[in-house]
């Protein structure tokens, strides 16, 4: 992970917080600082007071009167100016959440697929969006702005101070110092700490997640398996609280006998304080306030480092933030693409990231316009794989991937998946309205229900259609108040999204999978033989759906073993014939 100096963390933070929320930036600057002249000021209005208050004989009860409404109104602007700070911050912190949530998934967006295969990078999405749910980097910044005003006002009162004794001042930093160090240090082993857990904090999520899970629940009651995985989710969370108990206690004990040293500063500070007006260096009636003097100064002095200590350890953890908005997004060419022609592979071979073996090996094929095709093969064969490199999602450790005879990856993404439209096994369920989970793929007709209409009816999907309640405006899905529907259904309504979006070339990823074979071949032959000269892509492992395809694709151990036609494979002996002998008694 790439390390940043905390003053270029510093320069980020206040570039995101003033790109994002501008006015708010400007209303921070300006509140903090009048905010922060308040203390000296009121430890002078006190030495005004005790002043008047000593030599009674030249003081008037209007003059006390007046003082004391000035120290009231000094109290009361400094508390309503504290209260709008605290507004403004509220406003600056919904503006800047949503805005860095959509630069981190925007980036997410964009980074190599298989950076998706891997944990390191699952961490990272982790602990960036968790700065942002978790209000860090909104505190940071604040950590920011508190020490600024903290700042302003040690200085300010120092000044005070050292106008009665350079030792006052001493001793009041002498003694705030050993807690501060350690609480410095301890903010940098509380980031490691956090660092070295994020694993276990995302996998106790996602246990959890098994536990209330509407998609979960009915495998943990059938299986009996819900006392099992609590125990998992049980053991973890308490490992992690052991851990940070451990962690905590030995910081608390540290911190306590360090905190003793500013009781020791103050009272030491009052002695002193003492011995001067015995000695005639200052008078009685400012003893009170060298007091409150003392006491603000250190108070102020300790809040000051305490958040220098805060701001360390949050700039450490903002340094994994601005490492992953900086995330080099995947390079492609931008030359733009108006139709399929060709998409060649020549000698591909891929392999996952950690993976010891390659999953495809020494690929080549040309796919034409036009063209259906099979891919067949046992799990595991690399189908799925295949497709992704078809696609350009993921880029070959070998070989190259030529569309209409030139590298796949100097066009320009957006133009090719105008192009494209995808059925998957994996799809999503949108718990959205009918109408939006058809159209997602093409969202220029959401509002055509004739269109609609017609692809639901030609996809085979009119048993859902009876069940709109409220037409094509009816939510699905129980999880929102919505109509549910049968895997089958939600299946063919993928489909329909993929057809919907009426692209020249078509991908379908085990599309029909949840379905019975026979079920699965009549839905698919209608649906290939309505696609007319449009390219098609079908990954199945059923010889049924696959012998609709003018060409059938055999892999095997990420090999192409076979190739050719329904009649040829079959006539040849191999293996796709043995798969379709060993399927046959599913369709008669």
């Amino acid at each position: 992970m790439k390390k940043y100096s905390h003053f270029r963390i510093l320069i980020r933070l206040f570039g995101l917080y003033a790109k994002n929320a501008p006015l708010n930036f400007v209303a921070t600057v300006l509140l903090t600082v009048a905010v922060s002249i308040f203390p000296a000021l009121t430890v002078i209005i006190w030495e005004k007071i005790f002043g008047i208050v000593a030599d009674m004989s030249s003081a008037t009860t209007e003059l006390i009167i007046i003082w004391l409404a000035i120290l009231m109104l000094s109290l009361l602007i400094e508390h309503i100016l504290i209260n709008l700070n605290n507004i403004n911050e509220f406003y600056a912190s919904e503006k800047i959440k949503i805005a860095l949530l959509n630069e981190i998934h925007l980036i997410a967006s964009k980074v190599p697929a298989a950076e998706y295969e891997s944990l390191k990078y699952y961490d990272s999405i982790f602990r960036a969006e968790s700065i942002i749910n978790g209000r860090l980097f909104l505190n940071t910044i604040r950590h920011i702005f508190q020490l600024c005003k903290e700042t302003i006002s040690v200085v300010s009162i120092a000044i005070v101070l050292s106008s009665y004794s350079i030792w006052l001042l001493f001793i009041v930093f002498l003694a705030v110092l050993p807690s501060a160090i350690t609480r410095i240090i301890r903010g940098e082993k509380f980031y490691y700490f956090n660092y070295h857990k994020t694993t276990q904090k995302r996998l106790l999520g996602y246990l959890a997640s098994l536990l209330v899970s509407p998609t979960a629940i009915r495998e943990t009651r059938v299986y009996g398996s819900f006392g099992y995985i609590f125990g998992i989710w049980k053991k973890n969370r308490e490992e992690l609280n052991k851990d940070e108990w451990r962690f905590s206690k030995k910081s608390a004990i540290i911190q306590i006998i360090t905190d003793g040293t500013r009781i020791l500063g103050y009272v030491a500070g009052i002695v002193i304080t003492i011995f001067l007006v015995c000695f005639g260096r200052i008078d009685i009636s400012v003893f009170g306030a060298v007091a409150i003097a003392l006491k603000m100064a250190q108070e102020n002095f300790s809040r000051l480092l305490m958040r220098f200590s805060a701001l360390l350890s949050g700039l450490n953890s903002m340094n994994d933030f601005i490492a992953f908005i900086d995330t080099e997004p995947e390079k492609h060419g931008e030359l733009q693409i108006d139709e399929i022609e060709t998409i060649e592979f020549k000698n591909v071979t891929y392999c996952y990231p950690q993976a010891e073996r390659a999953t495809l090996r020494n690929i080549s094929l040309k796919i034409k316009k036009g063209d259906s095709i099979a891919i067949v093969g046992p799990n595991g064969a690399g189908k799925t794989t295949l497709i992704k490199l078809i696609l350009g999602i993921y880029r070959p450790n070998s070989g190259e991937i030529l569309l209409n005879g030139k590298s796949i990856y100097d066009y320009s993404p957006e133009s090719l998946y105008k192009l494209v439209s995808a059925v998957f096994q994996d799809y999503i369920p949108y718990y959205l309205s009918y109408r939006e989970n058809i159209a997602m793929s093409n969202l220029e007709n959401l509002n055509n229900d004739e269109k609609i209409i017609e692809t639901v009816t030609n996809c085979g999907v009119l048993s859902v259609m009876e069940k709109l309640t409220q037409g094509l405006d009816t939510n699905i899905g129980t999880n929102f108040g919505g109509i549910d529907l049968s895997g089958g259904e939600w299946q063919k309504t993928a489909v329909a999204r993929g057809v919907f979006k009426d692209a020249g070339f078509l991908v379908l990823d085990e599309p029909t999978a949840s379905l019975d074979p026979i079920t699965e071949a009549d839905i698919l032959n209608d649906y290939i033989k309505s696609l007319k000269s449009k390219t098609v892509i079908l990954v199945t492992h059923r010889t049924g759906a696959a012998r609709l395809a003018k060409r059938i694709i055999v892999l095997e151990n990420g090999e192409i073993k076979e190739e050719g036609d329904h009649k040829t494979l079959l006539a040849s002996g191999g293996i796709y014939a043995n798969l379709f002998n060993s399927q046959a008694k599913w369709y008669t």
